[in-house]
């Protein structure tokens, strides 16, 4: 968590329960910030570069899901039921070039579980931290 504050000290946003207290201290944030390093691109990829920093918007409907729409890519933060990062790409077919999980809830960290180019898997390698603050906001 790092830079993140406890303190709510930042756009508070709709409850995640599981994550308000274990987390962020007390107050889900409306908005994060995504740090998306080292994703190789396989060679066929004609999309754009995924690295750098994403806004992420907590999703209406789904307090526990950040999402951000940017250049070629749909990022994803789940922060539940096992968190989760993913960078999809938007134009079909449906492909990723980032993709992590895990069985434990709340984590702000992730490392590229892609290991090798496929048919839907397109990126390797990356890591993706999760900030938030109150300087992160559209």
């Amino acid at each position: 968590m790092g830079e993140n504050p406890d303190d709510g000290s930042y756009i508070i946003g709709d409850d995640c329960l599981i994550c308000k207290a274990v987390l962020f201290g007390g107050a889900n944030p409306k908005y994060a910030m995504a740090s998306v390093s080292g994703i190789e691109l396989c060679p066929d990829v004609l999309e754009g570069d995924p690295n750098g920093s994403f806004l992420l918007t907590q999703a209406a409907l789904a307090p526990c899901v950040y999402r951000g729409v940017h250049g070629d890519y749909d990022y994803v933060w789940n922060i539940t039921d096992g968190s989760g990062f993913a960078v999809n790409m938007l134009a079909p077919p449906a492909r990723a070039a980032f993709a992590s999980g895990t069985d434990d809830d709340c984590v702000d960290e992730f490392a590229n579980q892609l290991l090798e180019c496929t048919e839907t898997d397109k990126g390797t390698g990356g890591e993706v931290t999760i900030t938030w603050g109150n300087t992160i906001h559209p």
